[in-house]
């Protein structure tokens, strides 16, 4: 477990839900599996951010946020990774739009398993 840090920072229009947040107050996050090739960060407030330019690229999400600003993925953003930040971690990824309704998405390299929806306490 990590030191409390506060909450992650996000634009005015995202609201972590409130299970971070009390979280958040409890610590900054955790590592775990550290010295492994893909140690877990887990909900380390500067590591929550936007997930596009990692699971598209960042010059294919600019364009989907310029072009498509209500489009799904300008909303989601990476709550869990492997610790690299690259496109091809581990990752999980929550979507924090209104409407998103807390939906969280696992990737691992080119793989992407489920989409969970949970309830919300925006």
């Amino acid at each position: 477990m990590l030191p409390p840090a506060g909450p992650a920072r996000l634009p005015d229009r995202f609201t972590l839900p409130g299970e971070v947040l009390r979280f958040h107050e409890c610590c900054g996050g955790a590592v775990l599996f550290v010295g492994a090739d893909f140690p877990w960060h887990v909900g380390v407030p500067d590591r929550v951010v936007p997930a596009s330019p990692r699971l598209l690229t960042p010059e294919m999400a600019a364009r989907v946020a310029d072009e498509h600003p209500d489009d799904l993925s300008n909303g989601c953003f990476v709550i869990a990774d492997g610790g690299r930040e690259s496109s091809m971690d581990p990752t999980i990824v929550v979507d924090l739009q209104p409407t998103g309704w807390g939906a969280a998405m696992w990737r691992s390299g080119r793989r992407t398993a489920w989409w969970v929806r949970c309830p919300s306490s925006h």
